[in-house]
């Protein structure tokens, strides 16, 4: 399985965000709606420095050079001014799509503009990310703060900054407004700077992280290419469901058909004209704001042209051909279309996320189906295929498609720095296999993968499937095995889809412990040389017996004191508390043996130690069917510091489950899955597991 890598993630820095609720709409018309929700940290802050009379310095992303570059050199002076010390009259912004003037300044990343240009297309998906209740007037309670949303570890968090922004010989030299007095680009950057860590972090950010982050989506990267081409049924879905596409070509610092390289072109749909006795597909295009770029160089760019001239009048009017230059809007054919670009960007909406954009208001919303998880090492850090001893235990998310038809998932890292490489797999769910089972590690030994992701050290991993009903197991996973880390995996559909997390239902599934037979006498006369007129022993002499009769230190690793104390407790009848009976004791002895074969089984490659990984396989080996949480709250209390359990730590391991099944069993007596206790029951029943 092969990784591809991007630039990695700088510095981590301590984020002042919270979780958003949105008031919906944010924008009404061409009229902005200043709308403060009341318990914003940012109208909370707002209100501290309005009483105190000063303006907010922002202690977390300070104005200072460790804030601007983590790793280079600063390759200028900076100083750090406020828009009111920059303006006359500065404002946050004007809501008028022709003043889109942004630019990236001498040290600002032009993916970003590229991308906030797309955005500012689509008004309620941008006034929610770029608030409008925030100015530099008494009206909007002026206090030098700012806000900003962004889609972060599968939520929206709200980014606070002070507007103390860096210039360089009094300009600013970041992402600025070109030809007018309007500072959310120079202020968005900031706070976008101070969710990565440092204004020097975003350039390993690419357009597809950008744009899922400022816009809530998924964004899918399709690279364009001739001798492949595009499917003409992905240019009919633009105009007919909740997507945002853009396109864009990289050929070198030239205009290509007067298209400009870095430059997102919006894609609106895909528009059928008769042309003589055929039909002609034409994929209509808009210009990115301001509208101004030079036009298109194509056969159809020109309402006058010639091919226009060649289609019926009445189609012309419902196209709107001669007032499509007003909007920016233009046509090109398909083969033009792929020639003149070199990649594809789809930003995928559900209808949550998308409801206060116009554009989509009479388009079909996709469904999103989302789960959060995380992989720990030992327990859910299986690594990808490569792995094969260890890809089983990542999480298992079963996916439920009702009708054939294309899913798009969207595999989603939470790290801030040093991201690491992921994707995931997708496994055809066998018919005869119960969904409250994870698979084991030898249906992946057996059975081939539907599709496998690209694997990439970027924040998102999109890929789009094509899959008929039914269901599959999805498994999201690091490219190496061992390391740790959170993510979201999203998935969209247009049809009826259901994704939930596999896993196993807690149960005892045979008895751990082993009735012994008539043998055993060996270790008769040793138990009754310590046992007490009742004919028992207790915890102490069990130790001081387990020593003289196992065979070596290996065994006697289970001979600690917790352990013999939960053996005590385990086998204890209410008329000798605290004792232990001759019978018991053998039942542990043979216990022991089989428990020691197990554990022999799974550490036979690693020398009387057994790797993490394998603990769940062989407590099931045991009896205990357990489902992911349970596994790592025992790794958590059992395994060493090496991600290694001896066999002491197996056999405590295993007498913790069997007290903790057996005070549920005792209170479950309808065996109805639930009990009910009081606080002293609870408190005895917690310190009896």
């Amino acid at each position: 399985m092969r990784a591809e890598t991007a630039g990695l993630c700088a510095r981590s820095s301590a984020v002042c965000r919270q979780r958003c609720a949105f008031p919906s709409p944010l924008v009404v018309g061409s009229a902005l709606c200043a709308v403060m929700t009341v318990d914003s940290e940012f109208v909370r802050v707002s209100k501290r420095c309005q009483q105190a009379g000063v303006l907010f310095e922002d202690t977390e992303f300070d104005a200072v050079a460790d804030s601007l570059y983590y790793h280079h050199v600063p390759p200028a002076a900076f100083e750090w001014k406020r828009p009111t010390e920059l303006s006359r009259k500065p404002r946050f912004i004007i809501d008028d799509r022709s003043r889109f003037d942004v630019i990236a300044g001498k040290y600002g990343q032009t993916s970003l503009v590229s991308c906030l240009a797309s955005l500012y297309e689509y008004r309620g998906l941008f006034y929610r990310t770029v608030p409008a209740d925030q100015g530099f007037t008494d009206e909007f309670q002026y206090a030098g703060v700012f806000h900003f949303r962004f889609w972060w570890g599968a939520e929206w968090v709200e980014v606070l900054v002070d507007d103390r922004l860096p210039v360089v010989n009094g300009r600013l030299v970041f992402v600025q407004s070109q030809s007018s007095e309007q500072y959310w680009a120079a202020l968005l950057e900031k706070a976008y700077a101070k969710l990565h860590g440092s204004y020097e972090a975003l350039k390993y950010a690419t357009v597809p992280d950008m744009m899922s982050e400022l816009s809530g989506g998924a964004t899918e990267r399709i690279v364009i290419s001739r001798s492949i081409g595009l499917p003409v049924d992905l240019f009919h879905q633009l105009a007919r469901t909740t997507v945002l596409a853009v396109a864009s070509h990289d050929s070198g610092d030239q205009p290509k058909n007067g298209l400009l390289p870095g430059k997102a072109y919006g894609v609106l749909g895909l528009d059928q004209v008769r042309v003589d006795d055929a039909i002609v597909p034409l994929v209509r295009m808009r210009l990115p704001p301001p509208g101004d770029d030079p036009p298109f160089a194509g056969t159809w760019t020109n309402a006058h042209s010639a091919m226009w001239s060649r289609v019926d009048a009445r189609q012309k009017n419902e196209l709107n051909v001669i007032g499509a230059a007003a909007t920016g809007d233009f046509w090109m054919t398909l083969a033009e279309f792929e020639t003149a670009f070199t990649r594809l960007d789809l930003v995928y909406f559900d209808g949550d996320t998308c409801q206060s954009e116009q554009r989509f208001r009479s388009a079909r919303a996709f469904l999103a189906r989302s789960h959060q998880g995380a992989w720990r090492r030992g327990a859910t850090a299986g690594g990808c295929r490569n792995h094969i001893d260890t890809f089983h235990i990542n999480p298992q998310l079963l996916l439920n498609a009702v009708d054939n038809g294309t899913v798009i998932l969207s595999l989603v890292q939470h790290q801030m720095q040093e991201p690491k490489v992921v994707g995931f797999s997708i496994y055809k769910m066998p018919m005869d296999y119960s969904a409250s089972e994870v698979l084991p590690s030898n249906f992946f030994r057996s059975n081939k993968a539907v599709m496998h992701s690209t694997f990439s050290n970027t924040r998102h991993v999109v890929e789009r499937a094509n899959l008929d009903a039914g269901s599959y197991v999805i498994i999201p996973t690091t490219y190496d095995a061992g390391q740790e880390g959170s993510f979201s995996m999203r998935v969209y559909s247009v049809a009826p889809i259901k994704l939930s997390l596999l896993d196993t239902t807690p149960a005892v599934i045979k008895a751990p412990f082993i009735k012994a037979s008539d043998g055993l006498k060996e270790y008769h006369s040793m138990f009754f040389s310590l046992a007490d007129e009742k004919r028992t022993i207790n915890c102490y002499e069990l130790q001081e017996l387990l020593h003289s009769c196992l065979p070596n230190d290996y065994m006697k690793s289970s001979a600690s004191l917790d352990v013999c104390r939960r053996v005590v407790q385990a086998f204890q009848p209410s008329s000798n508390f605290g004792r232990l009976e001759y019978d018991h004791f053998r039942d542990f002895i043979c216990s022991l043996k089989a428990w020691q074969e197990i554990f022999g089984f799974y550490s036979k490659t690693t020398s009387g130690v057994m790797k993490a990984e394998k603990l769940r396989e062989s407590l099931r080996d045991v009896g205990f069917g357990l489902n992911t949480d349970t596994v790592q709250l025992l790794m958590l209390k059992y395994m060493r510091r090496d991600g290694t359990m001896r066999f002491g730590d197996f056999v405590a391991c295993i007498l913790h489950l069997i007290a903790a099944f057996n005070t549920f069993s005792r209170k479950d007596a309808q065996k109805a899955g639930v009990i009910k206790l009081n606080n002293a029951e609870w408190m005895k029943a917690v310190l009896r597991c």
